[in-house]
């Protein structure tokens, strides 16, 4: 009679214990957002320009990578300050130096080609 008596306990126990446990989780949910730490200056060479590899462009707003750091208008990358994102191109400040850099966009093989018809 006694394992009757065990197990009986164990499946009373049970679900205490799931209740316990931690909530189930979606596996297909995103993480929550967490903000990213601000770009060293360290980061960037200060002798040459940093480089643009993307653009997003948002009505509330528009952020870029430069360099590998996500930045938005008014953010520090390295000795440069972000001043205006734009479709294809960010401008930066540096002291009262502006520079603009644009994104590279190299031209389908088939757009060069004039029309026959």
């Amino acid at each position: 009679m006694k394992p009757l008596h065990v197990l009986l306990a164990l499946a009373l126990a049970c679900p205490a214990l799931a209740a316990q446990a931690a909530p189930l989780r979606d596996p297909f949910a995103r993480p929550p957002a967490q903000p990213a730490p601000p770009p060293s200056s360290d980061a960037l060479d200060t002798d040459t320009l940093p480089v643009l590899r993307a653009i997003m462009v948002d009505a509330r707003q528009s952020m870029a990578n430069i360099g590998g750091h996500i930045v938005s208008v008014g953010d520090q990358v390295g000795p440069y300050h972000v001043l205006r994102i734009d479709e294809r191109s960010v401008t930066l400040l540096r002291g009262k130096t502006k520079n603009v850099l644009a994104i590279d966009r190299t031209p389908d093989r088939g757009s060069n080609r004039e029309s026959s018809e």
